[in-house]
Formats: C-alpha cells, sequence, structure tokens
C-alpha cells in the first residue's frame, strides 16, 4: 500500500512540472490594438439644443439629423442616436465665432468605426475645422 502511495506521489512530482512547462509555452491570445482605422461616413446637419455653462467652459449639445433618414438602418452603433450627443467643451467666445447656437444647424457627419481599433464612433463639422482637433 505504501509502494502504491509513493508510486502515486512520484508520477504527480515528475508529471507537475512538465504540465506547467508546457503550459507556458503556449502563445498568449494577442489582441490588435493600433494600427489603420477606416470609417464610413454619413453626412447631415447638427441642429444645437443647449449651451451648458461649466466651471471649465462651455459644453454645446446637438441632436444630429441625417441627409438620408434610410441611412439609419446601416448604423452599426446607436447610442449617439438616442439623444443629444455633446461637441465637447470650449468658452462661449469660442462657439459663437464658429457661429454655433441654440436652435441654429450646421452641417455635420456621423462617422462609424468598420476596420481597426479606433474609436467607435464620433461627429465632425465640415465647417469647423478645429472642433475635435481634426
Amino acid at each position: 500500500m505504501l509502494k502504491s502511495g509513493a508510486r502515486t506521489l512520484a508520477g504527480i512530482v515528475v508529471l507537475l512540472p512538465a504540465v506547467l512547462l508546457l503550459s507556458s509555452c503556449a502563445k498568449p491570445e494577442v489582441r490588435k490594438m493600433g494600427g489603420p482605422c477606416s470609417y464610413e461616413e454619413f453626412a447631415g446637419s447638427a441642429r444645437f439644443v443647449e449651451l451648458k455653462p461649466l466651471q471649465a467652459g462651455v459644453e454645446a449639445f446637438f441632436v444630429f439629423t441625417p441627409a438620408d433618414a434610410k441611412v439609419t438602418e446601416k448604423y452599426r452603433f446607436d447610442r449617439n442616436q438616442k439623444g443629444p450627443a455633446s461637441m465637447g467643451i470650449h468658452s462661449a467666445e469660442w462657439f459663437a465665432a464658429k457661429g454655433v447656437a441654440v436652435g441654429r444647424e450646421l452641417p455635420a457627419v456621423y462617422k462609424e468605426l468598420r476596420t481597426g481599433t479606433c474609436s467607435p464612433t464620433f461627429f465632425s463639422f465640415p465647417t469647423i475645422s478645429d472642433a475635435h482637433g481634426e
């Protein structure tokens, strides 16, 4: 009986390091980070619905309307379409200089990620070149 237990223990002592060694050699899953990204673009307009004063400046909110209502069927991400989106925080003077005011509409483009690992969605404003550092 003692010999059987010793054999089992010896087998574990021999096999355990081998299993650990082999499992450490397995390639870990590698997620691709960065790289080129491509977006599908949907032209439309942004109607500004609120200019909210903050300590850091003013945040502008808008509702995007695509030029072709049927393109919404192509949207993969719809989180920006359920309510007002933010244009970001700038000074009140910056918004005034860019023509941003409540009730005003400006050309806008909704962009959705198709390939790569970049931001899934964002908006750009063709008449405002520095709206998001573009």
